[in-house]
């Protein structure tokens, strides 16, 4: 019960109110309470035992039994209770039950009893405040304990909030645990009023009503009630109630169905607490999952988009290549075939390279532009109408075969063009290119696995190719003194050479120079310096190949100043005659 309101119908608070007496004066704790004068309004048949006329139990007798026949004694039903006006209750005793019906709380016993722990009655704790009632259940394990607590003045008149409802219960559970008793199923703090709604019938609260005994004194919450006698009745002995209509042999089981209902209320609400922390913790979980997605194809989006916009730009760049490319060989296939018809020679001979670039040595320095290098220059290559054959990172043994079987597609009055980008070494006079397997153990097995240029040169002469262009990226430190070998004949650089008539030889760099890959942090070219500019060169049109050679180590030599650094090409030229790479 709470601010008036009761948890049950007016008839259960009734059947509770049977066995709740209003004191008149504090008896004394085992005299006999006499029941309440009847009126108009109330009939109440209460069977006088005999042999009983002082209305005391023999010695020894159990309460409630006939001490001649040993039998329970037949107390009448209560019967044509008259239920006041609700309008004449007062605002804060009004009951309200689950039954719909109302009552007034000082139609029950309840009114009466004394709070546990308090010297105060029910009705005497209530006023205009919002409060909470809490009760135990009734058995024989388990004391009938009253637990009353009410919204503090000044905090306003509405319905009590979770802890006027939370502090009524533990004041419940600390009058049993003063007791030393722990609360179970069995035995529990039940919520019985809340604002004075009542969580039961009122036949409910009057079945709970009879079962609770009559406060003796104020000091002694703990005995069990009796009810007064009218002074113009006999005395009779009333050690039970009357048990509400309809039930006067089966008060075990109203108070069992009563316990279960109050125990039900509490499950119900438990249940419910604990399915919107459940709710709650699922939709915050969902959330976070949600966000979590969403992050995640906002990035996949971006990759998406990035890729599109990378590949879009690709394609550009490869369409025009690839057209530039398809009118070049259209050109060139109307005039070979326009020299066939007129069965002359054409007067621009076929075009041939190979491109070699070694970065992963396996025994000595790796390097870091060389594929990069042999890349572009087979691009630019191509472009000028040369069939390229590009080897990267190959070893000895394949080194040879490519440069036999290139040498074997050399035919007379070819145009031949030849690039190497790696390490490579002079030693006693002689240059060698050096391939990725090579470990130069020693002087002589340097000079058996290395490939001599000169033979490379000496090879397209004799195969009678009408122009060599041999360039030889490959001006770097010594690498058998950074790997710990020191051969003796071995210096930085490549050693000048002597090309045979129609040949141009160009090094990246001149005697005892080192050639630079890039021109410091800040530069994100991925070509070395010579090779990029270089590899510009070859395509600009009408432009001879000395011309092409002079051009570039001019600029080569200004980049490399830049930085404070020497490079000078070195250009070593046999042409007779103007040859123009992109015509």
């Amino acid at each position: 019960m709470a601010n008036g309101k009761v948890a049950m119908t007016r008839d259960g608070l009734r059947n509770l109110d049977a066995r709740w007496a209003r004191p008149s004066t504090p008896p004394s704790p085992m005299a006999a309470p006499s029941p309440p004068a009847p009126t108009s309004a109330v009939t109440a048949s209460l069977a006088t035992p005999p042999n009983l006329p002082d209305n005391r139990p023999a010695q020894g007798q159990k309460i409630g039994q006939d001490p001649q026949k040993s039998e329970p004694l037949s107390v009448g039903s209560v019967t044509n209770v008259r239920y006041p006006d609700i309008g004449k209750c007062p605002v804060n005793f009004r009951l309200s039950f689950t039954d719909g019906s109302q009552a007034c709380l000082t139609d029950f016993g309840l009114s009466d009893a004394v709070l546990t722990g308090t010297q105060k009655t029910v009705k005497n704790s209530l006023d205009s405040r919002p409060g909470s009632m809490h009760i135990t259940t009734v058995n024989a394990s388990c004391p009938a304990l009253i637990s009353y607590f009410a919204l503090a003045r000044g905090t306003g008149g509405g319905l009590p909030g979770p802890s006027v409802q939370i502090e009524s219960k533990q004041r419940c559970q600390r009058l049993l645990a003063d007791q030393g008793i722990k609360e179970t199923p069995q035995c529990q703090c039940t919520e019985l009023i809340t604002n004075g709604s009542v969580a039961m019938t009122r036949d409910g609260l009057r079945n709970l009503d009879a079962r609770w005994a009559r406060p003796s004194t104020p000091s002694s919450p703990m005995a069990a009630p009796s009810p007064t006698v009218p002074p113009s009745a006999p005395t009779v002995s009333l050690p039970n109630l009357p048990t509400p209509p309809n039930l006067p042999d089966n008060r075990q089981a109203e108070n069992q169905k009563t316990a279960q209902e109050l125990a039900q209320l509490e499950q119900r609400v438990q249940q419910e607490r604990s399915d919107r922390l459940r709710e709650l913790a699922d939709a915050t979980q969902a959330k976070r999952e949600l966000e979590d997605r969403l992050r995640s194809e906002a990035a996949l989006r971006q990759q998406e988009r990035q890729a599109r916009e990378s590949s879009e730009q690709n394609i550009k760049l490869d369409k025009a290549e690839r057209d530039r490319l398809a009118a070049e060989n259209a050109r060139l296939r109307a005039e070979l075939e326009a020299a066939r018809q007129t069965n002359v020679k054409p007067n621009m001979a076929f075009r041939k390279a190979l491109v070699i670039g070694i970065d992963n040595y396996k025994h000595i320095s790796r390097l870091a532009t060389a594929r990069e290098d042999a890349q572009a220059m087979a691009r630019s290559l191509t472009t000028a109408g040369f069939t390229v054959s590009q080897y990267l990172d190959i070893g000895e043994k394949d080194m040879r075969a490519a440069l036999r079987k290139f040498a074997a597609e050399v035919e007379g009055g070819d145009e031949v063009a030849f690039f190497f980008a790696g390490h490579g070494v002079q030693l006693g006079g002689l240059n060698y290119l050096i391939p990725m397997d090579v470990s130069g153990e020693s002087e002589g097995q340097l000079r058996e696995d290395a490939i001599p240029l000169q033979r490379i040169l000496d090879d397209m002469n004799d195969r009678k190719a009408k122009l060599t262009l041999a360039v030889i990226d490959a001006c770097r430190d010594n690498p058998f003194r950074v790997a710990g070998r020191n051969i003796g004949n071995v210096s930085r650089g490549l050693s000048p050479t002597t090309p045979a008539t129609g040949q141009i030889v160009i090094f990246s760099a001149g005697t005892g120079q080192r050639a630079l890959d890039t021109l410091g942090p800040q530069d994100k070219d991925r070509n070395g310096v010579f090779t990029r500019v270089f590899a510009q060169e070859i395509r600009k049109r009408g432009v001879t190949i000395d011309q092409v050679a002079r051009t570039a180590r001019t600029e080569v030599v200004r980049l490399a100043r830049s930085i404070g650094h020497e490079q000078v090409p070195a250009i070593y030229d046999q042409l007779v005659g103007e040859f123009i790479l992109m015509k």
